[in-house]
């Protein structure tokens, strides 16, 4: 990820066009009132990037884009849950949830069904990164794949080029 540090060494993975593309999947499903927890606070800038490509791809379909049907995590299943409930609390209406990663949407899915909502008959819900966990919820967790291990080797040859006294910059990571 990136700092924005005009010196830095990283990788961009791609997740904000994976965030945007989640977010036209639930659209293309015919939600228009969709929500969004981010995986971090507002002060990251991963959970941010992933919050504006939400909302670009609601934009794009002109999709209302409602403050109130966004909540912010802290990296936890237990936030997930804490920040649905004050979505639901808001009492404004949704049918589609993006999480900003798989742990948020099991929290937020215990949210949903302790109010008496059922995934996905009342809310889809898309998380993020694929995580093992997500085959386990009921029904299986629709998420995004981000090729961890993929990540990972790129890093590691960056880390390699940087140890050989190469500069490394911003690089694309290729997930495919």
């Amino acid at each position: 990820g990136s700092i924005g540090h005009p010196k830095e060494n990283s990788l961009r993975s791609g997740t904000e066009r994976a965030a945007e593309l989640a977010t036209e999947h639930l659209v293309r499903l015919g939600h228009r009132r969709v929500a969004h927890i981010t995986y971090a606070p507002k002060w990251y800038t991963g959970p941010m990037e992933r919050l504006r490509a939400f909302r670009r791809a609601l934009d794009k379909a002109k999709v209302p884009f409602n403050e109130k049907l966004v909540g912010h995590g802290d990296f936890s299943a237990e936030s997930g849950y804490r920040a649905m409930r004050e979505i639901l609390g808001r009492g404004r209406r949704f049918s589609a949830l993006f999480a900003g990663n798989d742990t948020i949407a099991v929290g937020a899915i215990a949210a949903l069904r302790e109010a008496g909502l059922s995934v996905p008959r009342d809310v889809a819900v898309v998380g993020f990164d694929d995580l093992p966990i997500a085959s386990y919820c009921q029904p299986t967790l629709t998420t995004v794949n981000t090729n961890p291990i993929v990540q990972g080797e790129q890093a590691a040859v960056a880390a390699f080029e940087l140890l050989e006294g190469h500069r490394v910059g911003t690089r694309k990571c290729n997930l495919s």
